[in-house]
């Protein structure tokens, strides 16, 4: 069902520096992931967001939807190094997509990846934790489907 906002935000005009294919596409992403967690955008927010994603160029703002959409944010924002970090791992939506499941495992593979041979942090309660995660995250994948 479209209503008056999705018209508005529809019809709102891109930055020039964001008016490409793959950031248009990333954009009605990031929509549909708003109303999926119940958070619709108005077209107040959507033009905020859009020129702070326009100062942070094209492929930034890239970047930081995807990294909103994995985390289950309801917000941007800049883009954070990928380092070992602690990493909330539970979507704000009570029932995450197979996207996000996806992303999910991506990044928990990434850290483990990055700290694998590293026995003491494998023994930590954090490297058990995202052992776990990955796990868990694997079976729900695989789950998915059925």
């Amino acid at each position: 069902m479209t209503t008056k906002h999705d018209t508005e935000i529809d019809a709102l005009e891109l930055p020039d520096n964001l008016d490409n294919p793959d950031f248009l596409q990333n954009w009605k992403d990031w929509q549909q992931h708003r109303k999926e967690i119940k958070k619709a955008l108005t077209p107040m927010t959507a033009r905020r967001q859009l020129s702070k994603l326009s100062r942070m160029g094209a492929a930034l703002a890239i970047q930081s939807i995807d990294q909103s959409i994995e985390m289950g944010w309801q917000g941007l924002f800049p883009v954070e190094e990928q380092k070992t970090q602690k990493v909330s791992f539970t979507p704000k939506s009570k029932e995450p997509t197979m996207y996000e499941l996806q992303k999910m495992l991506e990044q928990v593979t990434v850290i483990w990846d990055q700290q694998k041979d590293n026995m003491t942090w494998r023994a930590s309660d954090e490297g058990k934790k995202v052992k776990a995660k990955y796990m868990g995250l694997r079976k729900k994948i695989a789950a998915f489907g059925e």
